[in-house]
């Protein structure tokens, strides 16, 4: 015999507080060359491409598994 689910009420899940997704819309500089980033778009963008190129994929030569931060000790998980 499966043991049968309880019975009862549900659960309830916990209140999910509202959040505001909206965005002012920046004002367009009529001018196609002009970068759409603004000041700290573009900070954030750098952050995230220093942060990328530090990050470097290993590969374990028993398993044969290729990822990151895998922590190797002498080429093998």
């Amino acid at each position: 015999i499966w043991p049968r689910p309880a019975r009862g009420r549900h659960p309830r899940s916990p209140f999910m507080q509202r959040r505001d997704f909206e965005l002012p819309i920046p004002d367009w500089m009529r001018d196609l060359s002009h970068c759409p980033l603004s000041d700290s778009d573009k900070e954030l963008l750098q952050k995230f491409w220093t942060e990328l190129e530090n990050d470097r994929m290993e590969h374990c030569a028993r398993c044969r598994e290729t990822w990151f931060d895998m922590g190797l000790k002498d080429g093998f998980c």
